[in-house]
């Protein structure tokens, strides 16, 4: 802080010299204007008023004929704003008491447009900082404060809705008060702002602004005393705003005009303090050369990468460094830049540095010609690539070796495919033969299953005993459901896995189909999940267990009636297949064990269900429910 404030005393230094005579001036003018509110007091208000409008009008028409070059939102801001502040004063002074201009208000009128001109500046001081780096839009500027002037004054003269500020024999009210304290705190946010942006600032001119922000704060504390309007707060108050405002004028107006380039053209000093940082700090090499290609100017970054002194290579041509492999090409694109005005980018040369040591650049950059269109220099931007050079290089390496990869695997890739295609062939070959094979075999057992029936058929008729009869029907049952699977085999094509919907359907209509005459009135309910693939072992063995229990359900499960249902359930559970038959006939005796059962049907049932690597289940529910659980894995058949 203590250095901040001796910087701005170095500034204020050589100015106080200058501007003595106006200092003594102003000093002269405000003795005048007090001594003529002794005698003439609206008068005095009038000229202090004027002065304050004519400042305010003035920031305005510098600030708004300069904005084209200006760059310092800042300030244009703040001068539209203080034209919308003048133009409300001007009204204050036409209302003001004594005048006449409006002779239905009282005192009351001047002191609202006074409080309305004072809000509208500190809350413009406040907001302004806040474009010092942003776009601003003058036109929507105007056309805000315009509707916002606009309504302030309808409030007044109209609507009459502005609150009351001052009372004739009472004095200031607490609206009016309270309006200057927080005008005061307004003003001091604005201060703290423009302390926060001084960088956006010549030290001078942000000395006098914050001047003029500090006297207009303790004006406005100087307004919140006074009872009559023409009393000795109220001149006090109008003095220390024309020294504001005097600030102001010395800020924007004088020293815009004598200091055009410290007030004006701040943010060009401060870009070029940045570029002269960029430029002493950039490991890239900036550089100048005339039309022979002789350096004019070599960036400091030189001596770290090539180790140069920027004296050592100004005034060189460019190829005395330059790998002589690379002259010819690099002298092309020099003449095509100063031709086409831009560097061709992309192009990589190489440099030597002090050492002898070559290093890969790269280059961008321009041309640089006067108004008239004829070439002052060249600016150009080298950048040191060498290690993306080496990555290349080993990435080039890299790409030849896996070349050279690819193309023996590829070798070795078309020799095993021409390989495997002889062996497919061979194999399909084989395949083809096996499943010529397989159908023939399926067609032999199927014949062989079918003959045996044929037997079995022939020798039933042939027995008088009923208990043989019995055995050799069952035994024809059985070979039946064998050489279903078979048939199925071979209308499919499909000689590993067997469709479980189909065949189980069609096994239980053969079943019934050849049960006895008045068994025909059974209701056969078939429920079988799609999709459901079993191999040819488990479905033998699965058909057989279907043809034992179905054909008992059958036989014996309805002796006391002609009548019944008999259902067949198939589901997936995970890795498992449920089949559940049901019927709501007798049931079986309670004298049976169906673990150990002497009946050579159950005792097949059970060693059955056991090769399958199942579990069999007997439930007594309206009749008899038989459910078996078993594996749907390949491996899980079991001899038993």
């Amino acid at each position: 802080m203590g250095f901040w404030m001796n910087e701005r005393l170095k500034d204020y230094a050589a100015p106080f010299h200058r501007y003595a005579p106006v200092l003594f001036l102003g000093v002269l003018t405000l003795a005048g204007l007090y001594i003529i509110s002794l005698y003439n007091y609206p008068l005095f208000h009038s000229l202090a008023e004027l002065f304050a409008i004519i400042i305010a009008g003035g920031i305005f028409v510098v600030i708004w004929n300069s904005r084209r070059f200006i760059d310092n939102n800042y300030l244009l801001f703040i001068g539209i704003a203080y034209l919308f502040v003048a133009f409300i004063d001007l009204i204050h002074t036409l209302a003001y008491k004594g005048m006449g201009v409006f002779p239905a208000y009282d005192a009351n009128l001047p002191t609202q447009l006074w409080i309305m001109a004072r809000y509208m500046e500190s809350i413009s001081l406040l907001i302004a900082p806040i474009f010092l780096h942003r776009k601003l839009r003058p036109a929507l500027l105007f056309a805000v404060y315009t509707l916002i002037t606009v309504l302030l004054l309808l409030s007044v003269f109209y609507w009459n809705i502005f609150p009351t500020c001052y009372i004739e024999g009472q004095g200031l009210t607490e609206f009016k008060i309270l309006s200057e304290y927080i005008i005061s705190l307004t003003l001091t946010g604005s201060l703290v702002s423009l302390l926060i942006n001084r960088r956006s600032f010549d030290n001078y001119v942000l000395g006098l602004l914050i001047a003029s922000i500090i006297f207009t704060i303790v004006s406005e504390l100087a307004f919140t005393a006074y009872v009559s309007v023409y009393g000795f707060a109220n001149m006090l108050g109008h003095l220390l705003k024309l020294i504001s405002f005097y600030l102001i004028y010395a800020a924007i107006l004088v020293t815009g005009l004598q200091k055009p380039y410290n007030l004006l053209f701040r943010q060009l000093k401060l870009s070029e303090e940045k570029y002269k940082l960029i430029i002493e700090n950039s490991r890239d090499i900036i550089y100048t050369q005339d039309a022979e290609g002789k350096f004019l100017f070599m960036s400091p970054s030189v001596k770290e990468t090539l180790g140069y002194n920027p004296s050592e290579l100004q005034g060189r041509p460019f190829q005395t460094i330059v790998h002589p492999d690379d002259v010819p090409a690099l002298e092309a694109v020099k003449r095509k830049t100063f031709e086409n005005g831009e560097l061709i980018p992309g192009f990589a040369y190489r440099l030597y540095d002090k050492s002898g040591a070559w290093h890969w650049y790269t280059s961008s950059g321009r041309v640089v010609r006067d108004a008239n269109g004829s070439f002052l220099y060249y600016q150009g931007i080298a950048r040191d690539i060498t290690k993306l050079k080496e990555v290349e290089k080993r990435l080039e390496q890299s790409e030849n070796e896996l070349r050279d990869i690819n193309i023996n695997l590829e070798e070795k890739v078309s020799e095993r495919t021409r390989q495997l295609d002889a062996t497919n062939k061979e194999l399909r070959l084989a395949l083809a033969g096996k499943e010529s094979l397989l159908k023939e075999v399926h067609h032999r057992v199927k014949n062989n299953l079918m003959v045996i029936s044929s037997l079995l058929n022939l020798q039933m008729k042939r027995t008088a005993d009923v208990a043989a009869r019995e055995a050799l029907r069952e035994s024809d049952s059985r070979i039946a459901s064998m050489a279903l699977i078979h048939q199925q085999v071979l209308r499919s094509g499909e000689y590993s896995t067997i469709d479980c919907e189909s065949y189980i359907s069609n096994l239980a209509k053969n079943i019934r189909n050849c049960a006895a005459s008045d068994r025909k009135n059974i209701k056969l309910t078939i429920n079988i999940e799609p999709g459901i693939m079993l191999d040819l072992d488990r479905a033998i063995n699965l058909g057989l267990i279907i043809n034992e229990l179905l054909s008992n359900s059958f036989m014996h499960a309805f002796t006391n009636c002609k009548k019944g249902e008999i259902s067949i359930y198939c589901r997936r559970l995970e890795d498992q297949v449920q089949l559940a038959i049901k019927d709501n006939g007798v049931g079986i005796c309670e004298e049976v064990d169906v673990d150990r059962p002497l009946s050579l049907g159950l005792q097949l049932v059970n060693i059955l269900v056991k090769q399958i690597d199942g579990t069999i289940k007997y439930e007594i529910a309206e009749g008899s429910v038989f459910t078996i659980t078993f594996s749907t894995k390949p491996n899980s058949i079991q001899e038993v």
